[in-house]
């Protein structure tokens, strides 16, 4: 590398650099990498949309949204430095064109068959698991706690909460959620209609819920209707949608909570909520525990 180059790199190494320089640090990273090894880099960019996610909860999602499409296009399209690029995320962002103008994209989210099985673990990886971990018995605990997601028609289980559950000698906990933020929960429940609040309810209730799932919502539209904020919920593992047929031709799909460990996620939300209720309540006498939960969910 030239020292203008080790000097681009020292920039971004030391958060000195300007707009354009982090615009094009994931290109030039691919081109030193590419000259250096003389080998074509892999990209592996795991939760990639998780800037934009943020951007919209803080207030700056058009900049940020503006910075990824000029980051992702000129490292990924036409690059001739780059062997493969691989990304996951939780939402599409289809419709703000990050993704305009790239060659031989392909898309694959939890509904389509395709590499379903790369989701998470099988059903057969977890008795495999329990087999040389000798807790074959715990099998029906596991299930009820991390199995549940339907993706493209195949159970699947978190393999997170899995790994967690037996390195810490089959102790059943909500491991997954001290790896995420629960911020989404809250704000559903905070800023949607009560229709949506009383089917979450029945979804606790173990209800199921039949609605079609739009897999390219972005986040600004995420709470414009309740089709939008379930299918975000299915997006984001805290909802399970199998598919239900109701023509030949014509299927919705039917949701519920996966498993015990996302219907704590759910109820400390709720529980949280109802503690605040309370501090309201208690300007207006007694009332009954049913009385309670029910002006508690109409609060909510």
């Amino acid at each position: 590398m030239n020292e203008f180059e080790k000097t681009y790199c020292r920039r971004i190494l030391n958060q000195e650099g300007d707009q354009a320089d982090y615009e094009e640090s994931l290109s030039n990273l691919t081109e030193f990498f590419n000259r250096i090894y003389r080998e074509k880099p892999i990209l592996l960019l795991d939760e990639y949309d998780v800037p934009i996610q943020q951007g919209y909860m803080k207030g700056f999602y058009d900049d940020v949204t503006s910075f990824m499409r000029n980051w992702l296009s000129g490292g990924l399209k036409d690059n001739e430095n780059l062997k493969l690029a691989v990304l996951t995320g939780i939402l599409r962002v289809a419709k703000e064109s990050i993704f305009s103008g790239l060659n031989n994209l392909e898309v694959f989210t939890i509904l389509d068959e395709s590499y379903r099985q790369y989701f998470g673990f099988t059903g057969k990886e977890v008795e495999k698991l329990a087999e040389d971990y000798e807790c074959m018995e715990k099998l029906p605990e596991i299930k009820e706690w991390y199995n549940g997601y339907y993706f493209g028609n195949l159970d699947i289980y978190n393999p997170w909460s899995v790994l967690r559950y037996i390195k810490n000698n089959c102790r059943p906990e909500a491991y997954w959620l001290g790896t995420s933020s629960n911020d989404i929960i809250g704000q559903l429940l905070g800023e949607t209609r009560l229709e949506t609040q009383d089917i979450l309810k029945k979804l606790l209730d173990g209800e199921p819920y039949y609605t079609d799932i739009d897999s390219n919502i972005i986040y600004p539209e995420i709470f414009q209707n309740t089709n939008t904020i379930f299918s975000f919920l299915v997006m984001t593992g805290y909802l399970k949608a199998k598919k239900h047929y109701l023509y030949e031709t014509r299927y919705d799909y039917e949701l519920s909570i996966p498993n015990r460990e996302i219907s704590i996620a759910y109820s400390s939300e709720i529980i949280r909520k109802m503690s605040m209720a309370d501090r309201q309540f208690s300007n207006y006498g007694f009332i009954t525990g049913a009385e309670k939960q029910e002006i508690s969910w109409r609060y909510l």
